[in-house]
């Protein structure tokens, strides 16, 4: 804030502007610095467009997984054989918490 202060106050009143500052590096740094920052803003909102699209994508294959984790329970009841050790892999996603009873 304080470079961007000096800059207007540079603009609007050059006559107190200090002969120990280089204006002319001055101007290129801080035009230089705009156009980065508007370059990082639009990378920002790339990333943001990126990471919600990724988070759409995750809750297809999670919703895809529970069909998935589903119909290995199912055939678990149904005493499937070999299912009962892949329904024992999944199930570590699933623990189960009991509430105390007062």
């Amino acid at each position: 804030m304080l470079v961007n202060k000096v800059n207007d106050l540079k603009t609007a009143q050059p006559a107190f502007s200090s002969s120990k500052v280089n204006w002319v590096e001055f101007t290129s740094d801080f035009a230089i610095r705009g156009q980065l920052e508007s370059i990082i803003t639009r990378l920002r909102s790339i990333a943001e467009q990126l990471e919600d699209t990724k988070i759409l994508y995750d809750n297809d294959n999670y919703q895809a997984a529970l069909s998935q984790y589903s119909y290995i329970s199912f055939l678990a009841g149904e005493n499937e054989p070999g299912v009962t050790t892949i329904k024992e892999e999944m199930a570590q996603f699933f623990p189960r918490t009991t509430i105390d009873k007062p």
